[in-house]
């Protein structure tokens, strides 16, 4: 099947789905009650009176992946047919912007940065939970120390740690934060400088190593399935170290037992 062809389904479209399913039923759902809900027939393959062999179909088939039919009888199949279903529903162009997403299959230095940044998610999240515990700190002794200054900057807990994120990101935050602060309070740098170095240069640094470490990991098992690169030869050299080892140990054995 051509990639183009889901996106020129006809209307109406038929879906097939397993009403006994949780997912299909607040699909179907929220198919109902789209604008465009005329172009779409669904037929739950659970019901009783549903038969698939007069559509030269299989119920075991059916119930693995989704299926679509359009108004010319052409059938869709599985991604294919939630891309077919969308399109019908008035989403093509947004279907098309996805397509650039097939770079990432196609190149495997991109593939290899999705999955690095992935799996660096979980730890990146006990690092976001620090830094927002700092920030709801400083925000909590900004709002106490500085609400005299500007009620908008440190009006309460929520506009302190806001502002702090702008000073985090280093927008105009001398001008807009800093100075204006220590017209006040001459010693307010002290604040202002910890929580930077804090943030731009402990935090962001533990992101950052997050990410390489789990890139290098990625890219160690690259290269050993695909048995190239530095990471392969070591690897072959320690399965020959180790071969080497189990022969000698035979030959040792071989050689008491004839001492014997």
């Amino acid at each position: 099947m051509h990639r183009s062809e889901p996106l020129a389904a006809k209307a109406p479209v038929t879906l097939y789905h397993d009403g006994h399913c949780p997912l299909c039923q607040r699909e179907v759902a929220w198919l109902s009650r789209h604008p465009l809900a005329q172009r779409v027939t669904m037929v739950d393959i659970q019901a009783s009176d549903f038969d698939p062999v007069p559509l030269g179909k299989q119920f075991p088939d059916m119930m693995g992946k989704l299926h679509v039919r359009d108004a010319k009888g052409c059938w869709f199949i599985g991604m294919d047919a939630s891309r077919a279903l969308y399109a019908v529903l008035g989403y093509r162009r947004l279907l098309r912007i996805f397509r650039v997403l097939r770079l990432v299959s196609m190149i495997p230095e991109l593939r290899m940065l999705m999955a690095a940044l992935f799996k660096s998610i979980p730890r990146m999240g006990y690092v976001a939970l620090l830094m927002f515990i700092i920030f709801y700190i400083y925000g909590a002794i900004g709002s106490f120390l500085f609400h005299d200054v500007d009620e908008r900057l440190w009006g309460n807990i929520s506009l302190a740690m806001l502002t702090l994120f702008q000073v985090a990101t280093f927008e105009s935050w001398a001008t807009a934060v800093l100075y204006p602060t220590m017209e006040h309070y001459p010693n307010a740098r002290m604040f202002f400088l910890t929580f930077i170095f804090l943030n731009a240069f402990i935090f962001l640094n533990m992101m950052i190593g997050i990410v390489l470490d789990v890139m290098q990991k990625e890219s160690v098992a690259i290269e050993l399935e695909s048995g190239t690169g530095e990471a392969a030869e070591l690897h072959g050299l320690r399965n020959d170290v180790r071969q080497l080892r189990d022969q000698l140990s035979r030959m040792e054995a071989m050689l008491e037992r004839r001492d014997g």
